[in-house]
This record gives structure tokens, C-alpha cells and sequence, in this order.
């Protein structure tokens, strides 16, 4: 009797422990897939700003070029000017 009540204890202890391994694992499953959805959405983020950021350049770019073409109309213009003044 004592045999089979010790027995039955420790298969008890035995399954709670193999309850709380698979708990356990399932846990860090979860936590793991959790990293890697969030892993994902930086790198998602990052390269959004990085487009961005991009974008915002070439943006920048395209208007220092166009200034420098204005400016450089001007400075003909300026100069077809002085020279019509002094040829009068």
C-alpha cells in the first residue's frame, strides 16, 4: 500500500513538473515570437525612415538645383544688362 501511494506521488510530481516544462516552453515560444514580430517592425521602421530621409534629399536637391539655375539667370541677366547700360 505505501508502495503504491509513494507511487502515485511522485507520478503526481512528475507531471507537474512535465506541466510546468511545457508552460515553460510555451512561454518562451510565445516571448520569442514576440521578439521577432517587433525585430520585424523595426526593421520596417527603419526602412520607412530611411525612404524618408531619402526623399526628403533628393527633395532638397532637386530645389538647391533649381536656386542655383535661377541664380545663374539672374547673373546673365545682370550681365546682359550692365552691358546694354555701357554700350548706350
Amino acid at each position: 500500500m505505501q508502495e503504491s501511494l509513494r507511487e502515485t506521488i511522485i507520478e503526481e510530481i512528475e507531471n507537474k513538473f512535465a506541466d510546468k516544462l511545457k508552460l515553460r516552453e510555451s512561454t518562451i515560444d510565445d516571448i520569442k515570437m514576440k521578439f521577432a514580430d517587433k525585430v520585424n517592425e523595426i526593421l520596417e521602421m527603419n526602412k520607412s525612415l530611411r525612404d524618408s530621409v531619402l526623399e526628403q534629399q533628393s527633395s532638397k536637391s532637386g530645389v538647391m538645383k533649381e536656386t542655383e539655375e535661377r541664380i545663374n539667370r539672374l547673373e546673365r541677366r545682370l550681365v546682359e544688362l550692365n552691358s546694354a547700360y555701357e554700350g548706350s
